[in-house]
């Protein structure tokens, strides 16, 4: 993540705001998807790459979208409007956290739907940017 991080100015300048979010989208489906297949092949490798191209994701992501919200929000909300990118990640910690307790999708058998689930949100957001 802290290595794409420094490439964020550049994919945004060249690609724009919602396009270069278009692509962070599919790189995040793409490592979540590894992980919740992990199941099915050498489960270590499937989850190292996953990781490694969601961490890519992350490091994009956490940069291109408050520099969209910046800019395309009006300027008497920017503030409060910024903030949101940061709780929604909080936010989704928590809810990693509390479904990764054994009863629920922390057990043998569930863990890959686990791994998997956080690249529902990167397919709401892709088809959301779509309109």
């Amino acid at each position: 993540g802290m290595v794409s991080s420094f490439t964020v100015g550049w994919i945004g300048d060249r690609l724009g705001r919602v396009k270069a979010m278009l692509v962070v989208n599919v790189l995040s489906i793409a490592g979540n998807l590894l992980m919740g297949l992990a199941k099915m092949g050498p489960s270590h490798i499937l989850i190292i790459a996953g990781r490694a191209i969601t961490g890519l994701y992350c490091g994009l992501s956490s940069g291109l979208v408050p520099m969209y919200v910046s800019e395309d929000s009006p300027t008497a909300l920017r503030g409060a409007l910024g903030t949101l990118h940061q709780l929604a990640i909080v936010t989704g910690i928590l809810i990693s956290q509390v479904l990764g307790l054994d009863f629920l999708l922390g057990n043998d058998e569930l863990w890959p739907l686990l791994l998997g689930l956080s690249g529902v949100a990167a397919l709401l957001q892709f088809f959301l940017l779509l309109l």
